[in-house]
């Protein structure tokens, strides 16, 4: 969204089964809702209600600084910087739970594990966790119980504004 453009032209449709639960625009051009996408939904309504609504949010608007959601099973946050690199800055269960160990895996790939390392540090400051270093796989971030970190907080702690289509976002893609 551009500077100056209002909210107007934001528009979340629940599930369907005909189009994306999360579009832009009146004429979006949204593609086909997967049975998968639905189900993600509907579990995250049953399961974490009070999630919903700001994680339609979140995923309508992280389009605007490059980020593609990719709605199945789970909703991974798919960032292309370049033609060469394609990511997985995070992956939202449809429990609420948030991984963020993808983007240290592509991090790592590309030759800075120091971004990645940066990333999930950062992650892990905003919901008050740490990073947890396994030995045979990727480091993820958890929350101050130990348990993988929660969206809602992240997305709270990261985005208080009021207006749901300012670049709020941003500042959970754009730490490194």
């Amino acid at each position: 969204m551009n500077r100056g453009d209002s909210c107007d032209d934001l528009r979340i449709d629940a599930p369907s089964g005909q189009h994306s639960a999360v579009t832009r625009g009146r004429d979006s051009g949204a593609k086909p809702t997967t049975s998968s996408e639905i189900q993600f939904f509907d579990h995250l309504a049953i399961k974490r209600p009070e999630v919903l609504e700001t994680l339609k949010a979140f995923l309508s608007d992280v389009g605007e600084i490059g980020v593609s959601p990719e709605i199945g099973k789970t909703a991974r946050l798919v960032l292309s910087p370049n033609s060469d690199i394609t990511a997985t800055a995070g992956i939202i269960e449809s429990n609420g739970k948030f991984w963020a160990s993808g983007a240290w895996v592509a991090a790592n790939r590309n030759g800075r594990p120091d971004a990645g390392e940066h990333y999930l540090e950062a992650m892990a400051n905003i919901i008050g966790g740490s990073v947890r270093r396994y030995d045979k796989s990727a480091p993820e971030v958890l929350d101050a119980a130990g348990r993988g970190a929660d969206v809602l907080l992240l997305l709270e702690r990261t985005f208080a504004s009021p207006c749901p289509t300012c670049k709020r976002h941003e500042q959970l893609l754009r730490v490194c």
